[in-house]
């Protein structure tokens, strides 16, 4: 039985994602879950608190903690993700 419930939705994620429409809403919420992580695991890797980390980005902690959820990240740019990096110590790479 949960073999055909997970061919079903499999199926049916698959029908779904040949709609442009639901195929560029779906590859922009995976960016921005992929840009979520890289923010947060750079912070991580810098071993800086959310508290210390959104000091130094001059936002507001709920700001950040809205930004590791993946929200938000409409309003940021290229320019401030290359800035955390470099504020981690890290360079980012583009594939």
């Amino acid at each position: 039985m949960q073999n055909r419930k997970s061919s079903d939705l499999a199926s049916f994620t698959e029908e779904m994602l040949e709609n442009p429409m639901v195929r560029a809403g779906y590859d922009m919420s995976k960016a921005n879950a992929d840009v979520a992580r890289l923010i947060k695991t750079l912070r991580a890797r810098a071993e800086l608190s959310q508290g210390e980390f959104a000091q130094l980005m001059q936002m507001s902690i709920d700001s950040l903690i809205q930004l590791e959820a993946g929200k938000g990240l409409e309003q940021i740019s290229a320019t401030r993700i290359a800035y955390i990096a470099r504020l981690c110590d890290s360079r980012l790479v583009a594939e």
